[in-house]
């Protein structure tokens, strides 16, 4: 599990967001030989992007998570769109004791992208214990699978295995080549080719970002 600035991650998301076929497919590889490395790079593309830590504040495959508060605020606010289901609200009463949880009828959730949870019509929230972590949410969040990932997040993760791969191939700094008797082939910078990736990559990401929780 994994904690920060109160959420915990209760149960990681599992498989990848883009597969080794497809990752073969957009860098062009006829064989196996590296497979072991790509699977490898798309595990740090993606990390690099899904959940708490990632740079799009997201979450990209399912996965559940805890939020801890010190009370109810007006509202709650979830973290790591896209929200699937609320499991939990629950909640340190003044005595102590065990916690309670909040009946569903008690509470609504607003929204998936961006949601939030307010009292339902005509409830408001409980008086809890003035403590730390008094309130704890459960949820889930995260598309469905692989497939529903929107697609310029699944090309920004290619084109960073691509980057990644770039700098872990031994001939990325050639720049051209040459067989006697037949000819000379230039190769555009690899710099260049990187530079320009880095900025498509920002492009197909940044109507994903979330401003930080």
């Amino acid at each position: 599990m994994k904690a920060m600035d109160g959420l915990t991650l209760l149960t990681p998301p599992s498989g990848e967001v883009v597969g080794i076929d497809e990752i073969k497919a957009h860098l062009d590889i006829k064989n196996d030989a590296r497979a072991d490395l790509l699977a490898s790079l798309a595990k740090a593309a993606t990390a690099s992007l899904d959940g708490i830590g990632g740079l799009l504040g997201r979450a990209l495959l399912p996965q559940r998570w805890r939020l801890d508060l010190d009370c109810f605020p007006c509202e709650i606010i979830l973290p790591l769109p896209p929200i699937k289901a609320v499991e939990s609200v629950s909640y340190v009463p003044p005595s102590g004791g065990i916690n309670a949880t909040l009946p569903t009828s008690e509470y609504q959730v607003i929204g998936s992208d961006k949601a939030r949870i307010i009292p339902a019509f005509g409830h408001q929230w409980p008086a809890t214990r003035c403590y730390p972590a008094s309130v704890s949410v459960t949820f889930e969040c995260g598309y469905a699978d692989a497939a529903a990932v929107p697609e310029p997040i699944r090309e920004a993760i290619l084109l960073m295995v691509g980057q990644l791969y770039l700098l872990a191939d031994k001939s990325a700094d050639m720049r051209s080549s040459e067989i006697d008797g037949v000819g000379k082939w230039e190769y555009l910078d690899p710099r260049t080719v990187s530079n320009m990736s880095r900025d498509i990559v920002n492009s197909l990401l940044m109507p994903y970002r979330q401003m930080a929780f």
